[in-house]
Parts: C-alpha cells; sequence; structure tokens
C-alpha cells in the first residue's frame, strides 16, 4: 500500500470543513438544538418501554386510522338509508382520501425524519396531534367530496405524516439488541386500530350519523395522543446538520433495491384491506356482515406485525420480511379463488398476517442497512417517500380496474395486480438482499459466535440470563465478543482487550471489498476514503475533540516518541516526567532532554510510595516553574489502577508557565471510563484502541494550543492545517481506523454508568480477598472497589512467593489468564514500590466489564487454594529479603 494519502480525504469529510459550513446550514433549513450530555443505555428501563407505549398510540392513530378506511370507503360508495353520507362517489374517487392520507403519511414522514434527527421530536408531537384532531373535526362538517378530500384526506395526513417516524424512530434508539421485537410492538398499534376503530366506525355511522362518528374519532385520538405527547422523549443527542434526505443512500445498491421494493409492493398492498369488504357486499359471499372481515384482517395483522419483528432479532429483518412478502403475494393470487366464508376467513386471517409482518419490518430493515444511527431519520424518511409513492397511486388504479362496484366489477384485474405487484416488491427486497451478499462480503457475526459456542459450550451450567450491577445483561455483553466463548478466562486485559464481533466483521469487509488507497476518484476509493473519514472523525467526537486534532497510529509508545521529537523547546526548558509512568510516556521525552541539554525533574509522590503512590498537585507545585516547557504523567497507572485528577494537576502546569504543555497517558484509563478531553485539561493525550475493544492501533490528541507548538514532521508539500498532516506518517491504519464508529456505537449502547457499576462490583471481589489477609498479601493502589477511586487494574504480592510463581500456579490449576512482571513500569516498581526483584515485579490481574462476578470468584478459590498450600512458596533467606519493606 503507497503510503501518501491525499490531502483533501484524510482528514474530515466536507461536514467538518469550515469553508462548507454556512452553506451546509444555509441548505438544511433547520436550527438545531444543542446535544445533550449524557446518553442513557438502551434496552433497559422503564423510559425505554414508555417510548414503546408512545409509539404504540402513535401507530394507533395514524396507520390504524388508514387500516380502518376501508369502512369510509364503503360508506361513501353505498348511501345509508337512515344515516346518508355527504356525498356518494365511485371506488375510484372514493379510494382517492385514503391514498391521500397514507401518501402523506409516507411522503411527510420523510421530511419529519430531518426533523426528528434534529431533535424537534416534540413540535412533530404536538403539530401531528393537532392537525389529525382539527382534521377529524373538521371532516365531521363537509357537504362535498372536496372538502372531504381537504379535511379527512389532506389535513389528517399532514398529521400523521407528523408523528410516523417519531413513533418508529424514537423506540428504535431506545433499542439495540431487541430493537425488532420493540418496533414489531410499536407497529402492532397500527392494527390494533385497525381492529377497533373500524368497529366504531361501522357500529356509530348508522346509529350517530357521519358528523358525530367522526368527532367521536377525534376524541379518541386527542385522549390517546396526549399519553404519547407526555410520555415520548429522545434517547440520542440531535444531529447537527444535513439535509432532509440522505440521497447519497441511493448510490447504494441494498438500499435502493429496497426503497424500490417497497414502491412496487405498495401499488397493491392496501387493495385486499380496502376492497374486500366493497367486493364481499357486492358478490354477497356470506351471510357474514361485511364490516368485520376489515377487524379480522387487524387482528391477523396485530400478530403478524409482532412474531416476524420479533424473530428478525436472530434471523435478521430482511430475511424475515421478504418471505412476508412473497406469501402476501401469493394470497392475494388466492383470492381469486374464494367463492366461500371459510375460505374468504382463511385468506383474511393469513394475509393479516404476513402483510403485517411486511409492513412492520421496514424500520428494522433499513436500521440494519443504516451504519450511522444518527442519519436513520433520513434514510427512513428517503424510504418513506419510495413507499408514499405507491400508496398514493396504488388503490386509486385498482380503483380504476375494477370499475363498477358491482357483481360487474373486474375484481379478478384487481387481484391479479395486487398480487403482481407485491411479488415483484419482493423480488426488488431480495435483489438488495442478494446485492448485500455479494458486494459486502461478510460474515455474519452472529453465525461466528454460534460456531464457536458449538465449539467451546458455555461454562455454566445454569442457563438463567447473568445480571451484572446496574442490571447490565452480561450474557448479551459477553455475546458481542466471539472470544469469550472459549474456555480461557480473560483477566490480563490491560495487555490488552478482546475484540468486538462487529470490529472483525468490519475489518474483514473492508479488507474484502474497500482496500485501496485513499483519496482517489473511483467508488471503491471513494468508499474508502469515506469509511476512513468516519473512523477518524468518531475518534475525535468520543474524546470530545475536534477532528483537525487527532492523529491515529500504531501504539501510544510511538505517538509520543513523535510528539517529542516535533516539539519546539529552547535552552533552558526543564521537563517534568512522573516515575509512576509506563514506558511510553517516559523514554521519549527523556531521550528529547539528553539530546537538547534540557533539565529533567523526576515526579516521586511524597506520600505511602510503596502502597499506595498517587500524583496530587502538591508535589507537583514544587516541581514545576517559569521555565517548566512539558509535564508529563499518567491517567492511571498500567499496575497501580488508582485514577489521576488530570484537571486539578492541569491547573498547577498552567498557572506555572503559559508555554508550559501537560502530556497524559490514558492507555489503561481509557477501557474504564468516558474520556473527555476539554474537561480534563490536558495539551497532549493518548491511548490505544486495542485495550478499548479494538484493534492494534492508537489515537493521539493534541489541543490546538500544543500543536502550534509542534514542528511537522510530513513531508515539505504538506499542509499544516490539521494534526493527522503534520504527525500521520503514512497515516493510522486504514482497516483499523475505519472500525472506530463500531466501538463507539457499542460503548454509546452499553452505557459508561452501566459499564463503571459492573467493573465496581467485580473489582470489589478480588480487593475484598486481598484485603483480607494484609499479612501476607500486600495491594498496590488503591485498596478501596469506590470506581471513581480506582479501575479494575489490580497488582499484589503474596508474602514468600514470587510472583511468577503465583501466575504459573494459577495456570497450572485453571484456565484463569492473569500476568506477573514489571509492564514496562520498572522505574515504578524499583524508584517508588522498592520491589527487589523489579522483573518478577507484580501479580496483575486486569479486568473489564464483560468479566462475571463468577470467574472473580472462581480466581479468589484458585489463589486461595495457592496460597494456603503454600505451592510454589520460596525458602525463608529469601523469603525474608523479599518482604523486608513490607
Amino acid at each position: 500500500m503507497p503510503e501518501e494519502i491525499d490531502d483533501k480525504s484524510t482528514l474530515a469529510d466536507a461536514e467538518h470543513d469550515p469553508s462548507t459550513r454556512g452553506a451546509e446550514a444555509a441548505n438544511s433549513g433547520i436550527e438545531e438544538k444543542q446535544p445533550t450530555t449524557t446518553i442513557p443505555p438502551p434496552d433497559v428501563g422503564l423510559i425505554a418501554w414508555l417510548q414503546i407505549l408512545g409509539g404504540f398510540l402513535l401507530m394507533f392513530n395514524t396507520w390504524g386510522l388508514i387500516l380502518a378506511y376501508g369502512a369510509f370507503q364503503a360508506y361513501y360508495e353505498t348511501p345509508s338509508a337512515r344515516h346518508p353520507p355527504p356525498f356518494t362517489a365511485s371506488p375510484s374517487t372514493a379510494a382517492w382520501i385514503g391514498s391521500i392520507q397514507a401518501f402523506l403519511l409516507l411522503f411527510m414522514g420523510g421530511i419529519c425524519g430531518r426533523l426528528f434527527d434534529a431533535g424537534y421530536l416534540r413540535f412533530l408531537l404536538l403539530t401531528g396531534t393537532g392537525l389529525i384532531v382539527v382534521g377529524l373535526m373538521l371532516a365531521s362538517l363537509v357537504h362535498t367530496y372536496w372538502q372531504a378530500l381537504l379535511s379527512q384526506g389532506f389535513c389528517v395526513g399532514l398529521g400523521m405524516g407528523c408523528l410516523l417516524v417519531p413513533s418508529v424512530g424514537t423506540a428504535s434508539t431506545w433499542f439495540v439488541k431487541h430493537r425488532g421485537m420493540a418496533v414489531g410492538i410499536v407497529t402492532s398499534g397500527s392494527a390494533v386500530g385497525g381492529i377497533i376503530l373500524p368497529i366504531i366506525c361501522q357500529k356509530l355511522l348508522p346509529i350517530v350519523g357521519f358528523g358525530w362518528t367522526l368527532r367521536i374519532l377525534g376524541f379518541v385520538s386527542l385522549a390517546t395522543l396526549s399519553v404519547s405527547i407526555a410520555v415520548l422523549r429522545p434517547r440520542l443527542p440531535p444531529r447537527k446538520r444535513g439535509g432532509f434526505f440522505a440521497f447519497s443512500a441511493l448510490k447504494e445498491g441494498p438500499f435502493l433495491c429496497y426503497c424500490s421494493g417497497m414502491l412496487v409492493a405498495l401499488l397493491g398492498f392496501y387493495v385486499f384491506m380496502q376492497f374486500v369488504q366493497s367486493w364481499a357486499e357486492a358478490i354477497n359471499v356470506s351471510s357474514l356482515d361485511p364490516i368485520y372481515y376489515l377487524p379480522i384482517i387487524n387482528a391477523a395483522s396485530a400478530f403478524g406485525r409482532f412474531l416476524p419483528a420479533f424473530i428478525s432479532d436472530t434471523l435478521g429483518p430482511l430475511n424475515v420480511q421478504i418471505p412476508c412478502a412473497i406469501l402476501s403475494a401469493t394470497l392475494a393470487y388466492a383470492w381469486i379463488g374464494v367463492d366461500s366464508l371459510p375460505s374468504l376467513l382463511v385468506i383474511c386471517v393469513l394475509y393479516g398476517f404476513f402483510s403485517g409482518g411486511m409492513l412492520a419490518l421496514p424500520p428494522a430493515a433499513v436500521a440494519s442497512l443504516t451504519e450511522d444511527m444518527t442519519h436513520f431519520g433520513q434514510r427512513m424518511g428517503l424510504c418513506f417517500v419510495f413507499m408514499a409513492v405507491g400508496s398514493l397511486v396504488g388503490t386509486p388504479v385498482t380503483g380504476t380496474i375494477i370499475g363498477s362496484r358491482n357483481a360487474d366489477g373486474n375484481w379478478d384485474g384487481a387481484r391479479i395486480w395486487a398480487g403482481t405487484t407485491i411479488l415483484l416488491g419482493g423480488f426488488l427486497m431480495a435483489a438488495g438482499r442478494w446485492c448485500t451478499e455479494i458486494k459486502e462480503v461478510t460474515y455474519s457475526h452472529s453465525i461466528l459466535s454460534e460456531r464457536a459456542k458449538k465449539l467451546n459450550p458455555p461454562r455454566r451450567e445454569h442457563t438463567e440470563v447473568v445480571m451484572g450491577s446496574a442490571g447490565m445483561n452480561v450474557d448479551a455483553v459477553r455475546g458481542a465478543f466471539p472470544a469469550l466463548n472459549q474456555k480461557q478466562v480473560f483477566m490480563d486485559n490491560a495487555g490488552g482487550s478482546q475484540v468486538l464481533g462487529t470490529v472483525i466483521d468490519s475489518i474483514n469487509t473492508y479488507l474484502n471489498n474497500h482496500n485501496v488507497q485513499l483519496g482517489a476518484s473511483y467508488p471503491v476509493a471513494q468508499k474508502s476514503t469515506k469509511l476512513f473519514s468516519e473512523g477518524h472523525n468518531a475518534g475525535a467526537r468520543y474524546i470530545n475533540a475536534a477532528p483537525e486534532q487527532v492523529v491515529f497510529g500504531p501504539s501510544t509508545t510511538q505517538h509520543f516518541r513523535n510528539v517529542s521529537v516535533a516539539l519546539k523547546t529552547q535552552p533552558g526548558d526543564e521537563i517534568v516526567l512522573s516515575k509512576l509512568d509506563h514506558e511510553a510516556n517516559i523514554a521519549g521525552w527523556l531521550q528529547m532532554a539528553k539530546w537538547r541539554g534540557l533539565k529533567v525533574n523526576w515526579w516521586v509522590p511524597s506520600k505511602d510510595t510503596t502502597s499506595n503512590p498517587k500524583l496530587v498537585p502538591e508535589d507537583l507545585k514544587k516541581l514545576v516553574n517559569e521555565r517548566t516547557r512539558l509535564v508529563a504523567c499518567t491517567h492511571t497507572s498500567n499496575i497501580l489502577g488508582t485514577v489521576t485528577d488530570l484537571n486539578a494537576l492541569s491547573e498547577v502546569v498552567h498557572a506555572a508557565n503559559p508555554r508550559a504543555l501537560f502530556a497524559a497517558d490514558a492507555v489503561a484509563y481509557a477501557p474504564h471510563a468516558k474520556i473527555d478531553v476539554k474537561d480534563f485539561g490536558v495539551d497532549i493525550y493518548s491511548f490505544s484502541w486495542y485495550k478499548v475493544y479494538g484493534p492494534h492501533m492508537a489515537m493521539l490528541y493534541i489541543s490546538d494550543r500544543a500543536r502550534s507548538e509542534i514542528e511537522s514532521l510530513g513531508h515539505f508539500f504538506k499542509s499544516t492545517a490539521t494534526l493527522e498532516e503534520m504527525l500521520g506518517l503514512a497515516a493510522g491504519n486504514y482497516e483499523s481506523v475505519q472500525t472506530v464508529p463500531r466501538i463507539v456505537e457499542y460503548l454509546d449502547s452499553t452505557g459508561w454508568d452501566a459499564i463503571s457499576r459492573q467493573e465496581e462490583a467485580i473489582q470489589g471481589v478480588l480487593l475484598d480477598y486481598l484485603r483480607s489477609k494484609p499479612d501476607i498479601i500486600k495491594i498496590y493502589g488503591e485498596a478501596s472497589s469506590d470506581r471513581s477511586l480506582r479501575v479494575p487494574v489490580i497488582s499484589f504480592r503474596v508474602k514468600g512467593h514470587k510472583s511468577f510463581g503465583i501466575t504459573d500456579a494459577i495456570e497450572s490449576k485453571s484456565n484463569y489468564g492473569c500476568r506477573a512482571g514489571h509492564f514496562y513500569s520498572k522505574r515504578l516498581c524499583q524508584d517508588v514500590l522498592g520491589i527487589p526483584d523489579v522483573d518478577d515485579g507484580v501479580v496483575r490481574c486486569s479486568l473489564l466489564h464483560y468479566n462475571t462476578i463468577e470467574e472473580v470468584q472462581g480466581l479468589v478459590k484458585v489463589l486461595d487454594e495457592i496460597i494456603s498450600s503454600g505451592e510454589g512458596k520460596q525458602p525463608d533467606d529469601k523469603t525474608q529479603k523479599d518482604v523486608s519493606n513490607w
């Protein structure tokens, strides 16, 4: 792979180009709300389930009213003796009211998708509710067809369109693991509305008349929609920029095929529901009152919307929706042969079930075709526009095909039209699925996980779901990491975490499809450039930095080395280095000082130096002065696990000398807590993504202030506008960088509070045991399990035992993987902790949130057996020397 990267494409896409922001904002026409500061975890809690309730009621009042329009279709066609309609209309003419409702529901849903992404949920709810209620009330006063078209068709349809994306979009963002189930429950609200509302209409129209029937519907809508307004709330922060539709998505073959398939399928989708009552009355197929056919269809549809959606969580939405479409088409053809009540009821139930499955799954299907869920509203909106065209055209065309509403009508032609269009739509969706298989050659993470489970059965014999602290579903979390299906128990995570299955799949897909040089104009290179840019930008956003402030590279060690070469210094400058640090944050600076003749002030804590040394402002103040150029320390020691208050230290550094820069190594901190470089007050900050569930790469942040203090290491013709161009020598590994959105998505969906609570619980089990034996076990670092004080990187020594002897014994007795040594923190072990045999170092057990309490309890049991039996104990003379500073 050539080294160079096109200047225009490596740093950030146009979203971050200052020259384009004004134009982009003008084009969007949307004034954005500011994003919230925290993102609640998905899939858990009362608030998440209330989103399902709110969405269910929105569906009840949108698609429910659409599905109930068949009652008005028959009413407008057939004058009632007691309470005649304000006008009569042919099948084709009457169908336009329902078609316009369906069209506006979907088309406005497309426009409102962008408003939903921008944070205008409450505006959409209030506007949609007002339009539906006002439209129904105005429709109750009409006297002519065009008045009904404006009120019942346009006004109500516009209101429905405002509510469509919030109905499915809110629940879609609050659920990840069970998204299909959540969307299925929400969309079943339309079927429930399709059951209840037609019966209300059919029973009330002959009794209270047209006007009061619509007023009662208006009051029902007002009451139920008020509940939705009260409970619905957004989970994700609003997306700042973007147009109403993600037209660029149409360049994606699978997405285009899917949207086209939905358009064609909806040309015939509503034929059965809209005309079965008129057909049954025309040919007098049975003695059953025709008003019950539509509720029967919608009752079956309620199950059809939930069960296939539930199954789609396992099989995938497209793998379920395509068979539902093909079976719906088959049933539309089968309608031709219906000539009795039993056969008609069978068709009603089966068509209701499978068509319900087909209509319930577009949100989940679009989500499955969307990499960045902050664009879900735009892409779902674009899909709705396609669906709107099919809904608008299909039913009136069917009415024209039928012609006369009596037995002489061309009913067979209508049924053939319905079956053929749905079948073609299903084939187009299947083509999109096929495009996904061919163009994105990838291996399903779920299949890999199942294969791993067969090869390595779970260690636990019981089958209940393991719940961690704060309700974390640890089994679900562990399912995201393929390596955890084997027998090995990973407790050396500070050396490198296990990798997410989505990251593995993403790398595999990239190498199979996009492994080319960035910056070229041909399609594959454009896609590769886009993926790299998205990964770069996601990494910057993750730490609250701008894209031009970060650079990717092979390791944190290499990043600090590069900065030590590039940093501008003056004669007489001094630097402060901490002896609590990994050598990665020492060696480069030390070599810089040696070459340039700078003075080095060593930072050694003054208290608890042999057990729990800490980096505190009081000690630092004694070391910094007006000549201080750089202070480098660790955010969390990879041996001690104690968290350093960077913000307090940065104030000391910057107060001592305006030129002084503050650099922090976050390798041991990053897997355990949220990062905000602005809040920390750091100038230079680096961590390794392979410690944070990703591939082997690292990321470096340098503030704008610090960036002006370094020389570019790039080629002479390269720009110096961004850190990537200054220090990104050959850039980060392409296939690795583009996985960052997958990592961030996982961390956001799991939630940092849940992660830290789980880690607090599991480290408490081990620390409780270690504290119970103070005479023979020495803990290094904070002895408390308080998550605000430490992370679960736990180091200790056992009196009379070599550290390597302990780990060897653990490995011989169990499948637990811990580690011993100095872990490249040799200065800490030797000069601060006073460990006589530095190479033997300490025993380190480093845990992550995917470790279970059962695993830690098992380690404690094995460790206790080793200590109690004296296995691996040293001779007395060596023991005495080893514990001289106990």
